[in-house]
């Protein structure tokens, strides 16, 4: 739309025909193909100050025309959408719900015609040339099953799977540049592993920064410092926790004999190793008896930087607590007062089979009512359920349990109490668990439960 002010007052309206020009009255035809609105606007205000003296020009955008597109391939919703003129392909595969994971980022392409135009959307993660292309009327956008991989674990800023731009290769300097970089410049290694045979044996090689990624690598970046520091870490349940010199304490025995560090409640069954995996630097947790350690009959090398967590009976007592058992069997709150806690009712809903079987098959008598709905209103007054929450912690008697409450059972049954599991969850947690939260599911993965006719139900491992 086109206002002019002055000696001739008017506005007119024009369209921009398949020609890619427009015709103003009084004006030449003025092309506009290819050309931003800020450099049609100064084009038709110089003509106007040419052909009309004394009059103004104001350029607007009235409308743009629509154009149609087809989206196909390895996308949510494919099919044809309406776009505007001003569209680019980004917007189309917007509009189609984007891109699936089995679909590619640097082997799109657009057809128009006979020609075909490649697009490459690593671009927009700042991986190589951004590719805008705007499209026209009829363009069709087709976007390919994923192309051959590669993968950058460890010491990088953006570890991933990322796709080779077909017929192409790049070298290991080139892969850690898509990857973001090393997370320590210079200080770091880098492995990776391939397939060698048909079988798909791997076999882990020393990488140079010039060597060529191979489709289906996995380069593991390990920092160089983490390999030659030479200390361990002993925390948790003790009063030696610190760094120790590995060279002094190589194995666990040595490491707890050295320091005198067990505490008469000390949980000896088991103590937690917290280590990095050597090729991918990814933390896991593993479980030692020190019955064995000090038996002799089994002893643990330690490596660099390892962590050896000791625990307390009552960290241990935890694992069989109203709170825990709730988080497991349900109903799970929205948020829990403990960091534990919540990434416990995490593992436990996305977990499927027999992962956290042992506490679904303990203290069954007791937690049926945690698994079912809670009651709209308690059958226990206030200090009757603390006293029967005190209880159902202690696990000291069962048979203190059975027969308690207000509400009277029939002959040669059971009484069962009823509360819901708001009362059991606890204000403090252990602090172990707090520090490190993946502790306990790793804990009660490993556990297996007592029950029956003994003096105190629990959890052992």
């Amino acid at each position: 739309m086109i206002v002019f002010q002055g000696p001739t007052s008017r506005s007119s309206t024009v369209r921009v025909d398949r020609a890619g020009t427009i015709n103003i009255p009084d004006f030449p035809p003025i092309s506009v193909l290819g050309r931003t609105l800020g450099q049609v606007r100064n084009e038709i205000e110089s003509a106007t100050r040419r052909v009309m003296i004394g009059t103004e020009a104001y350029v607007s955008l009235g409308g743009v025309r629509s154009i149609a597109v087809t989206v196909a391939g390895e996308v949510l919703r494919p099919g044809q959408y309406r776009m505007t003129a001003l569209s680019d392909a980004i917007s189309a595969l917007g509009r189609a719900g984007g891109i699936r994971r089995s679909g590619s980022l640097r082997a799109v392409r657009i057809e128009r015609g006979g020609r075909i135009i490649a697009l490459d959307l690593y671009g927009l993660l700042g991986i190589g040339a951004s590719s805008q292309v705007k499209l026209q009327d009829g363009d069709r956008i087709i976007v390919p099953a994923l192309g051959p991989t590669f993968a950058v674990t460890g010491a990088v800023v953006r570890p991933g799977i990322y796709e080779l731009r077909p017929g192409t290769s790049v070298s290991v300097e080139e892969a850690l540049r898509i990857a973001g970089g090393e997370l320590v410049p210079g200080g770091s290694s880098s492995s990776a592993q391939r397939a060698r045979s048909s079988l798909g044996a791997f076999t882990t090689v020393p990488l140079r920064s010039g060597d060529a990624v191979q489709a289906g690598d996995a380069i593991s970046v390990v920092p160089r410092y983490g390999q030659t520091r030479g200390f361990v870490e002993l925390l948790g349940h003790t009063d030696a926790a610190g760094p120790r010199a590995l060279s002094e304490a190589p194995t666990v025995g040595r490491l707890l004999v050295s320091l005198d560090a067990l505490k008469t409640d000390t949980y000896t069954p088991l103590v937690i190793l917290q280590r990095r995996d050597p090729q991918t630097t990814t933390p896991y947790l593993d479980a030692i008896s020190l019955i064995s350690v000090f038996s002799k009959s089994t002893d643990v090398s330690l490596r660099s930087e390892d962590r050896v967590i000791l625990l307390s009976s009552t960290d241990i007592s935890f694992l069989h607590s109203p709170a825990v058992r709730s988080v497991v069997l349900g109903p799970r709150q929205p948020q829990y007062r403990c960091t534990s806690l919540n990434r416990l009712a995490r593992a436990a809903g996305d977990s499927e089979g027999e992962r956290f079987a042992a506490v679904n098959r303990a203290f069954v008598p007791f937690v049926q009512k945690l698994a079912g709905e809670a009651p709209e209103k308690t059958t226990l007054s206030a200090s009757r359920r603390k006293a029967a929450v005190d209880q159902l912690s202690s696990f000291d008697d069962q048979k203190t349990i059975a027969g308690r409450g207000d509400k009277k059972s029939g002959e040669g049954e059971e009484e069962v109490l009823e509360f819901s599991a708001q009362d059991l969850d606890p204000a403090v947690c252990p602090q172990i668990f707090e520090r490190f939260p993946d502790i306990l599911p790793f804990l009660i993965e490993q556990a297996v439960p007592v029950t029956g006719d003994v003096r105190r139900l629990a959890h052992i491992r």
